[in-house]
């Protein structure tokens, strides 16, 4: 009877409505699957037949079943309550880091969590706290309630440099000779990144992923 239905709506489209744009799908436009009245009919895309959809109440495009869900509910619920690092998550399920954030912040995904998204204002005084912190990267997230980009951001330089007074620095080619004076001193790395204008996360990746390569 489906079959039926959707050969008849069709037939109609083909037979009396105008297609200048040749879109390929006949849409119902009050969303009643037996009305092939030509009043009650219309061609369109594919895109514009599931929008319409969607706001009519024929489909559901929350959580999983939203068209370009690549996560279920059960692993955003996971993600949500885990405790993890937004980069270990993003490892683990993997999706990018942007999107475990919005996961968290209630952005995304919030029908499933039950997380609402608010916006949240940074103060002058807890920038300088964030940039002045010698906690980790990770620790001082959670300290201050942001995201770990967010820190990031600050201790380099690339936002909220006008309160910080740090200016971003685009990471220099090093030669041989730096990196191994990098990793064989015995400086700090907030130290290191101040002598080769370094972030002292760039200080600390080049000492990883030396020791990684050494091992």
């Amino acid at each position: 009877m489906i079959q039926k239905t959707q050969i008849v709506h069709r037939l109609v489209g083909i037979s009396y409505i105008k297609n200048p744009k040749n879109k390929l799908q006949v849409n119902h436009i009050k969303g009643g699957k037996t009305d092939n009245r030509v009043s009650r009919l219309e061609w369109a895309t594919n895109l514009e037949n599931h929008n319409h959809a969607i706001k009519m109440g024929l489909k559901d495009n929350k959580g999983e079943k939203g068209g370009k869900a690549t996560l279920s509910n059960k692993q955003v619920l996971e993600i949500f309550n885990s405790n993890l690092t937004s980069s270990e998550l993003s490892k683990e399920y993997n999706t990018n880091i942007f999107n475990i954030n919005l996961i968290k912040s209630g952005k995304n995904w919030s029908s499933v969590t039950g997380k609402k998204y608010q916006r949240k204002f940074i103060t002058k005084q807890k920038i300088i706290d964030v940039f002045n912190s010698e906690l980790s990267i990770r620790l001082t997230s959670r300290k201050f309630s942001i995201s770990e980009n967010v820190v990031r951001n600050i201790k380099n330089g690339f936002t909220w440099s006008s309160v910080t007074g740090k200016k971003y620095i685009k990471t220099k080619r090093l030669s041989d000779l730096e990196m191994e004076q990098i990793v064989g001193s015995n400086l700090r790395p907030k130290e290191i990144a101040k002598i080769y204008n370094l972030s002292s996360r760039t200080v600390y990746n080049i000492r990883y992923n030396r020791k990684k390569m050494s091992a």
